[in-house]
């Protein structure tokens, strides 16, 4: 029997949901043909995949690859490596890699050859070399929707994101209804600051596909950078319907709800963060400082040292805990946490603000004078507004006290 018919055969029962054992059901499919060696082998191959039997499988495809060599059969060989490549993917993209080069040395013009050797050094983040092989998919096959979407994204993580929102574009004209094709659009132009034109083409992918959690906190992202802050909640709150246990996903909703001032909303959030990731020590952190506007001090000094024990470099813990220790009367020891906050992070107003503080109340007024004023000409630069009058009312408070 012809090879080719026989493995497309096989592929469309494979795809399909028909009852049965493959073996039974193609050769019901076949009627009275006779089938050779070879086209048994080839239909053990697809067998044992669909057991489960993938290294099994992959034996069968290399035995099937040595006949077809043997035989000069350079398409049913160059069809064996690409199978083992198939099935090598997921758990070994490099041997995978191996598969597809004999494929396509056995056949130059294997297009599903190319794209998937670009599937799979995407995977290993070689994504100059995917483009080269997606790029050879296209010039054998122009219409090759999935071939553009996939460049695009090797594109993106290269960058390159005016040239991937092209490679989408041309998904998209081929293929309408692509609801990937509109997310990552959307994905690449939010990297871009083209906030409104992502969230245009989330609501169009979400149209089409409404499942996805990501796409959800990615809208929320958009909504977040453009100040929406309920339209954010709103779509974190839906992603999170879809997946729970996504922990950066609560971080982010409590920083909104922070910014609206739902101070105990936001603090649940972060708990959910910890729940699901202990070690996350932005969120300890970031609880440390809303304890600190509810007036939970020693609570706050908690958090602030599981955040230090997580990442001793990172200056914000520091200063929080300054906080905490000054409105707690412990005054030396809060100064010399604004120290290590300045010496991590030199260009922090915050820093400066609170060791003025700190400064201040230790009767040290010209080493006060001198933070506030570097805090505020840091403000400044940033054009932090609140920050910018808090520290200006802490000078004028000082002064009044000389």
């Amino acid at each position: 029997m012809n090879t080719k018919i026989l493995i497309e055969l096989i592929e469309n029962i494979s795809n399909s949901k028909r009852d049965g054992p493959l073996s039974e059901t193609v050769q019901e499919a076949l009627g009275d043909v006779e089938l050779s060696l070879v086209d048994r082998a080839i239909i053990d191959a697809y067998l044992l995949r669909q057991r489960g039997k993938i290294a099994d499988a992959i034996e069968k495809w290399r035995s099937i690859a040595n006949i077809a060599a043997e035989e000069a059969d350079n398409e049913l060989a160059a069809h064996a490596w690409f199978s083992m490549g198939g099935l090598l993917s997921d758990n070994n993209p490099e041997e995978a890699l191996l598969a597809y080069n004999k494929a396509i040395h056995l056949d130059s013009q294997y297009t599903d050859a190319y794209y998937n050797r670009a599937s799979a050094k995407s995977r290993l983040s070689h994504y100059e070399a995917a483009i080269v092989d997606f790029d050879a998919a296209l010039r054998l096959k122009p219409d090759y929707t999935e071939a553009y979407s996939n460049r695009g994204i090797a594109k993106g993580a290269l960058g390159y994101h005016e040239d991937a929102i092209a490679d989408f574009d041309k998904s998209i004209k081929i293929n309408p209804d692509n609801a990937d094709a509109y997310f990552r659009r959307g994905h690449a132009k939010a990297e871009l600051g083209r906030y409104e034109d992502a969230i245009a083409d989330f609501d169009k992918g979400l149209q089409l596909e409404s499942n996805h959690a990501q796409v959800y906190f990615d809208r929320g992202y958009a909504t977040l950078e453009l100040e929406r802050y309920e339209e954010a909640i709103e779509d974190f709150d839906k992603g999170l319907k879809l997946k729970p246990d996504d922990a950066q996903a609560y971080f982010v909703r409590g920083y909104v709800k922070y910014e609206i001032g739902e101070y105990e909303a936001a603090i649940k959030d972060f708990d959910h963060t910890i729940r699901l990731e202990p070690e996350h020590s932005p969120a300890y952190n970031n609880r440390a400082h809303l304890k600190n506007k509810l007036r939970q001090y020693e609570s706050a000094l908690a958090d602030c040292d599981e955040s230090i024990r997580l990442n001793f470099d990172d200056a914000w813990p520091y200063i929080n805990r300054g906080f905490a220790k000054i409105k707690l009367g412990q005054i030396e020891s809060a100064l010399t946490d604004c120290d290590e906050a300045v010496q991590r992070d030199p260009a922090l107003a915050e820093a400066y603000h609170t060791r003025g503080e700190a400064n201040a109340l230790l009767g040290r007024t010209p080493e006060a004078k001198a933070d506030l004023q570097e805090a505020l000409e840091l403000a400044e630069q940033t054009d932090n507004q609140d920050l910018k009058t808090e520290i200006a009312q802490s000078l004028q408070k000082l002064d009044n006290t000389e």
